[in-house]
């Protein structure tokens, strides 16, 4: 830099305002929302150059296939703020799910990738899959689109009333004369 780029006429004995923002304000991509600290993420020698930003002490470490993505994969202004912690919200479309299985992603996925998911239905949820129902792909069931929490029925008729051949004659308690096992025959005189 030229001296009469910082130094404004003739007297050079002046205190000038050596932080990054002093001459580069116009240059914030980040608009001062990041304060005025820039050497915390960024060095002399460019600021295109990669940062460096310890993300773990965001609200959203980094861990898994995030630590792999770009800034602006995910942050759309370079406002740095402006990145959405739900998993839908940037992934909405590679759920095969069709949101049928709710929100929450972490519940069964893996950050280190899709693939290693583990789910166990039979203790993450107050509906044991046995008999029939163990086999079942998870469409099966959950069939309408969730925003929330999933909320599924647990009475049979919820999803056999098409088989309810007493046309609800004894009620909604399937299980005093049948099992998940198979439906017929009934077990009378339990």
């Amino acid at each position: 830099l030229e001296c009469h780029a910082c130094h404004k006429g003739s007297a050079y004995d002046e205190q000038l305002d050596t932080g990054c923002v002093s001459c580069h304000r116009a240059d914030d991509v980040h608009r001062g929302q990041e304060g005025e600290q820039c050497e915390q993420c960024h060095n002399e020698s460019g600021w295109g150059a990669k940062v460096f930003f310890d993300h773990d002490l965001t609200h959203f470490p980094l861990i898994g296939l995030h630590a792999t993505a770009p800034c602006e994969e995910c942050h759309m202004g370079g406002t740095f703020k402006d990145a959405q912690l739900d998993c839908v919200e940037c992934h909405e479309a590679d759920d095969v799910h069709e949101a049928k299985l709710g929100p929450a992603c972490e519940q069964c996925h893996n950050p280190n990738g899709w693939a290693l998911w583990q789910f166990d239905h039979n203790t993450q949820t107050d509906f044991v899959l046995d008999g029939a129902h163990e086999g079942l792909e998870c469409l099966a069931c959950h069939t309408v689109p969730v925003r929330r929490k999933i909320r599924q029925s647990r009475v049979c008729a919820s999803c056999h009333m098409q088989d309810d051949v007493h046309r609800g004659q004894y009620g909604r308690v399937c299980d005093r004369c049948h099992t998940t096992e198979e439906f017929a025959p009934a077990i009378l005189n339990r």
